[in-house]
């Protein structure tokens, strides 16, 4: 039950998230800064406003060093 529940939970959050296209996400980062020391990256590959998977190299417009 608790699986089925988180997976709920993990599908809504991905709802709303932004795509890659919209933010203008790079593979890999033209430049030094990327996913990797961005505030919003979520290891080992994921991000909390980008959906899909997101490496630790790559890089979108949001970016915020953290």
């Amino acid at each position: 039950m608790a699986d089925g529940l988180r997976g709920d939970i993990e599908r809504a959050v991905e709802h709303h998230k932004v795509s890659k296209a919209s933010v203008g996400y790079e593979h890999p980062a033209a430049k030094s800064d990327h996913c990797g020391i961005c505030r919003h990256y979520e290891a080992p590959n994921a991000c909390e406003i980008v959906a899909g998977q997101v490496r630790r190299e790559d890089w979108c417009r949001r970016f915020q060093k953290g």
